[in-house]
């Protein structure tokens, strides 16, 4: 909660490999959450889909990300 005690919203991208129910949960709280799932197709590579997270200002939310990608960007990952 922000000082004046409002919830901040955070912009989150979901990745194909979580639940939609998460989506509906992070709604309820007042987050703004987009779904790979949401866009046609799906299955495109770990980069494209952290590239579009990234131009539409969201953080990515996944179960995994492929070595390749770890090993061509600087990417940190933190467990929840």
């Amino acid at each position: 909660m922000t000082a004046r005690g409002r919830r901040r919203s955070m912009r989150i991208k979901l990745d194909e490999n979580l639940s939609l129910r998460l989506k509906a949960g992070l709604a309820e709280l007042g987050h703004d959450a987009d779904t790979v799932r949401d866009e046609k197709p799906t299955g495109k590579p770990d980069g494209d889909v952290r590239a579009a997270a990234q131009a539409d200002n969201r953080f990515l939310v996944t179960r995994q990300v492929d070595a390749e990608l770890r090993r061509r960007e600087r990417f940190e990952s933190y467990l929840i």
